[in-house]
């Protein structure tokens, strides 16, 4: 599995414009109520800081991480690894 995660590290993944247009629609449902947790407003607000800083890796809020104290590492499908056990 670490053979795994170090791989998806090594990987770049898709296009900014494939991320852009992902989070206009993401940014579409939320201004239609399709995600309760989260207001339109803040999507707006985070929307403009993303877009302000060229689309950066974002990390969870520090009370996110102090409520859920979240611990996970994100790696791509099986049959786009080699030598998986």
């Amino acid at each position: 599995m670490v053979a795994s995660c170090l791989e998806t590290g090594r990987r770049t993944w898709g296009a900014v414009e494939a991320l852009r247009q992902t989070w206009y629609w993401f940014l579409e449902q939320a201004a239609q109520g399709s995600f309760p947790s989260i207001a339109h407003g803040d999507a707006q607000a985070f929307d403009a800081l993303l877009r302000e800083h060229g689309y950066p890796a974002a990390h969870h809020s520090a009370g996110y991480e102090r409520f859920y104290q979240p611990a996970y590492r994100l790696i791509a499908g099986y049959e786009r690894l080699p030598d998986l056990p």
